[in-house]
């Protein structure tokens, strides 16, 4: 990731920080939230964070904000069925794949663990949602 990538993390970090932070007003937390729904929508359409990045972002949120009440009460977008949606279509391993993907630690198995830890970055907030 570069420097606008970083810029953007940053950005959202502290939007959504500030959504999910105690205490707030109904109306700040729906403006945080919005906030940070936006900075995660721009950072994507000015291509410096990828798809699942936001997607993974999105699902995070929305499984905090059930403590104060509906995900949707902040913002209209974060449908809990929408958002793990967007989550598992940016898996790119089908469950047979990952489950035959043999891992063990060493150098050169960086990539594969990588690849398996996309995968659970992805997955494991969709099901918290589902």
């Amino acid at each position: 990731m570069g420097d606008r990538a970083n810029w953007w993390l940053g950005v959202v970090q502290f939007t959504t920080s500030r959504a999910t932070a105690e205490p707030a007003s109904r109306a700040e937390r729906q403006q945080w939230t919005r906030l940070a729904v936006v900075a995660l929508d721009s950072a994507f359409e000015d291509g410096d964070l990828p798809a699942r990045h936001i997607a993974g972002r999105k699902a995070n949120l929305t499984l905090a904000l059930p403590r104060f009440g509906a995900p949707t009460d902040f913002s209209e977008t974060l449908r809990p069925d929408d958002v793990a949606r967007a989550c598992l279509n940016e898996v790119r391993m089908s469950p047979e794949e990952a489950v035959s993907t043999r891992w063990e630690y060493r150098a050169e198995d960086v990539g594969i663990m990588r690849d398996l830890r996309a995968v659970r970055n992805q997955v494991v907030p969709a099901l918290g949602l589902a």
